[in-house]
This record gives C-alpha cells, structure tokens and sequence, in this order.
C-alpha cells in the first residue's frame, strides 16, 4: 500500500492564471531577492553601465560567465522597452524593386 496522499484533480492553477504571472515579472525592473548579489549588480548596471556593474560583479566573486549571461539578458529587456528597435540578427527586409535591379546587375 502506499502512503502518499492524493490530491484531489482540478486543484492546480489554471494555464491563463500562470501566464498572466509571468508577464507581471517581467514588468517588474528588479525582481532579485532584496540585497542579492545579482540585485546589486542589476541596479549598477541600470546606473552606471555595464562597465561599472563588471568591476562590482568581480568583486562580489562572481564568475565573468554568470555575468555575461546576467548582462545580455539585462540588455535584452532594455530593447523590449524601447519603441522601434529591432533584433540585430534579423536581416534587413528586401523590397522586390531592390531585388530585381540587383539581380539584372550581377546577371547582364
């Protein structure tokens, strides 16, 4: 016989409920624990720049990869927040009349 209690089904959260938490944190600017090292640095970063926010990461002896992981994700969610900025790795769009008078010049 086992001796783990069943739950009763249909008790957990729904699937909007959990989705509309998530969107909240992302919101939020500092969602570090409260004098966290990371919240230091993310505070720092936001302040001075990243250069500041380095020097204060090593010396908290944090790894120079936890820090280039922390600082793009940072960077990734100050260009969500700006209007207009587009992903740097997507190429830029191709009208049709650019492409075709490309192709007639590399192909006379």
């Amino acid at each position: 016989m086992s001796t783990a209690k069943k739950t009763a089904k249909g008790t957990s959260k729904s699937k909007t409920t959990k989705s509309a938490n998530k969107t909240k944190v992302r919101e939020l600017s500092y969602v570090h624990k409260e004098g966290s090292r990371k919240g230091k640095v993310h505070e720092l970063f936001d302040k001075e720049g990243p250069d500041a926010a380095w020097v204060l990461g090593l010396k908290l002896k944090l790894k120079e990869n936890t820090l280039r992981s922390w600082f793009a994700s940072w960077k990734r969610l100050q260009g969500n927040s700006k209007d207009g900025v587009t992903n740097s790795s997507t190429p830029p769009a191709i009208k049709a009349d650019d492409l075709s008078a490309t192709s007639e010049a590399a192909y006379p």
